[in-house]
């Protein structure tokens, strides 16, 4: 039943109606002169009726001898469409062919789009990937985006990985920048193990040289705890790179105090520029200002279906830094100075056991202040050279 309904809106048809005179003769009369009648309806001193245009054409004999009147209601149809469209032709193959130079074309690399880079430059990333073979205009089925990952961090040592990925006509290019090795120091020679910082030992387990502090005793920071030299069975003293496990108990403040009045950093907007993409090509729109701190960008692209297509727009916006001081309520200050204190602690109770804690919070005239007091175990050993002084 589709197929049929298709075929006859490619083909055309007319819509008319009827009145007066004998409707069954003129259906009857319609059938000996093998005009095609369909979807016949029957109103209130009326009917409607379907047929082909040719059919419509002939159809005023059987009018005339059934003494029916005939007006056409309207012309359903692809050729009715065409007929509007005539005196618009060029419009239509226009739009006809920018629909299909954009399908063709969005299988090509027409936008490169990268990020991660903090302290290398795109140019430089796109030089690389473009040596690489990474070209405007090329086809996506025709990049490698493996070897392409691997050929751009080789010519960039200041990268360590690029993952790449291809959408329609964009390539996303995700950059991790490469961090310095720590560097090995050469402790060749003697080192003794001293205390780190004020505390009880708790526990000391020497695994070269010679102990020199007792367990449960109190030591200073810069007291030796394993001294780098062992004597042998010869009562002789060699020198060697002290070892060994030190843990001590130890006490540590830690504060954070936040003023009422606060040095605070506004962004305020300043103006936004446009830039259309079109197959690669950027048309900008406005004028970027002479002065600002900040800009970000966001790019919409066309899409159809699961296809980005090369066609979109650019908005830049602006932004100008102001810092000032601001007076805050006592409620903000504590959350901050809060917030201040948890960071600190954090950060200082990485590798330690905490077995007792007094924190307060006070108010002062014009801040807040968070203060905790920590008592811990921790490993208090620190390696140090041994100085040796030679004597005559």
């Amino acid at each position: 039943m589709f197929l049929v309904e298709l075929l006859r809106y490619i083909t055309g048809f007319a819509v008319f109606k009827g009145t007066g005179g004998f409707s069954e003769r003129f259906i009857n009369l319609c059938s000996v002169h093998e005009i095609p009648l369909w979807s016949v309806a029957y109103h209130d001193g009326y009917f409607t009726a379907r047929t082909t245009i040719d059919g419509y054409r002939r159809i005023a004999v059987c009018a005339r001898n059934s003494g029916v009147k005939i007006k056409k209601v309207r012309s359903v149809g692809l050729p009715f469409i065409l007929r509007k469209l005539r005196p618009r032709v060029g419009l239509a193959v226009g739009m006809l062919f920018f629909v299909v130079c954009i399908s063709v074309l969005s299988n090509r690399v027409w936008i490169v789009e990268i990020s991660g880079n903090s302290t290398v430059a795109e140019d430089i990333i796109l030089a690389a990937t473009e040596k690489a073979g990474l070209e405007i205009g090329k086809r996506t089925d025709e990049l490698n985006v493996v070897q392409l990952s691997l050929d751009t961090c080789e010519a960039v040592e200041e990268l360590s990985w690029a993952a790449i990925r291809v959408n329609g006509c964009c390539v996303y290019i995700d950059v991790t920048q490469s961090t310095e090795s720590p560097k090995i120091e050469n402790k060749d020679g003697a080192y003794n193990i001293v205390s780190s910082k004020d505390a009880q030992l708790v526990i000391l387990e020497p695994y070269r040289g010679t102990q020199q502090a007792k367990v449960f005793s109190s030591v200073l920071k810069g007291d030796v705890l394993i001294g780098g030299f062992a004597v042998n069975k010869d009562e002789s003293v060699s020198l060697v790179h002290a070892s060994g496990y030190a843990v001590g108990r130890t006490e540590t403040e830690i504060s954070s105090s936040v003023s009422f009045t606060s040095p605070c950093t506004e962004y305020i907007p300043v103006s936004k520029t446009y830039s259309l993409r079109f197959f690669g090509i950027n048309l900008p729109i406005g004028q970027k200002p002479a002065d600002f701190s900040q800009k970000f960008k966001h790019s919409k692209m066309l899409v159809y279906g699961e296809k980005t297509l090369p066609v979109g727009i650019t908005v830049t916006q602006y932004f100008s830094k102001k810092e000032e001081n601001k007076k805050i309520s006592p409620e903000k200050a504590r959350l901050i100075s809060a917030g201040k204190f948890m960071n600190d602690f954090s950060q200082f109770s990485k590798g330690k056991q905490i077995i007792s804690s007094e924190i307060s919070f006070s108010q002062q005239q014009s801040s807040f202040e968070a203060k905790g007091i920590f008592t811990s175990y921790e490993n208090i050993g620190a390696e140090i050279p041994l100085e040796v002084t030679a004597e005559n």
